[in-house]
């Protein structure tokens, strides 16, 4: 891990929480407001990349431009259930450290991380997808 604090300067960003409920709870909700931007840009690249294939796509290829608000709904949604799974973050870090003591330091710090490679793989997901179905019917046009 220390060669990720030379190259990229995130020591503070992987730096374990104290070890109280308190310290805990107050090191997720920093980094609460980078995760939000994180998820907030690359919602915004998902987004536009549905709403590209949509203007792109006729009614016969899904997702059809009728549909405006449904990407809309479904990525205030998933930001929603995504800012929920955040907080089950904290709450797990709290039991942990309370079972395995110093021995789960770095859980927080891991499980930041891990968190961050999913959220941003499902985040970026539904514009994927959608690309991908958006290419496959005009290959099979």
């Amino acid at each position: 891990m220390a060669s990720i604090y030379k190259i990229s300067g995130v020591k503070w960003l992987l730096t374990p929480a104290k070890p109280s409920i308190l310290g805990i709870i107050i090191w997720w909700e920093i980094r609460r407001i980078l995760y939000n931007i994180l998820m907030l840009i690359i919602g915004i690249v998902g987004l536009v990349l549905v709403m590209l294939m949509m203007e792109l796509s006729t009614s016969e290829f899904p997702p059809s431009p009728e549909d405006d608000f449904v990407p809309l709904i479904a990525v205030m949604g998933a930001a929603t259930i995504a800012n929920i799974c955040y907080t089950g973050g904290w709450i797990v870090e709290i039991f942990t450290r309370l079972r395995w003591k110093e021995k789960a330091s770095n859980f927080g710090p891991i499980m930041w991380s891990v968190g961050m490679v999913f959220s941003t793989v499902v985040c970026f997901l539904p514009g994927l997808l959608h690309l991908l179905l958006w290419l496959a019917c005009l290959m099979m046009k």
